[in-house]
């Protein structure tokens, strides 16, 4: 059975996305373990948005920043993989 290379990139780029994505999240996961539920309802509802948190309390600006550094990575890997999958599909297995 002959190696398809194309599947081997395509697992190396998608595995490398995901654990990109892990590790960008490990502080905002990090700094959201620290809020109760009610504050993390508020912090969702209220100043997810960066037009929001002009008025916001002290108390969310680290899991804002961690947000914010955290969402740049996850779209760009989410990105990733999903042209990789659409250059393998329409290359050809």
């Amino acid at each position: 059975m002959p190696i398809n290379f194309n599947l081997i990139l395509l697992l190396i780029v998608v595995g490398v996305s995901i654990w990109l994505t892990l590790r960008a999240n490990r502080p905002l996961k990090e700094e959201a373990l620290k809020l109760t539920v009610d504050q993390a309802r508020t912090f969702h509802t209220k100043y997810r948005k960066t037009e929001n948190r002009a008025d916001m309390p002290e108390q969310f600006r680290n899991v804002a920043e961690a947000s914010d550094r955290a969402r740049s990575v996850t779209v760009t890997a989410a990105m990733t993989s999903a042209v990789s999958i659409a250059a393998y599909l329409l290359i050809g297995s």
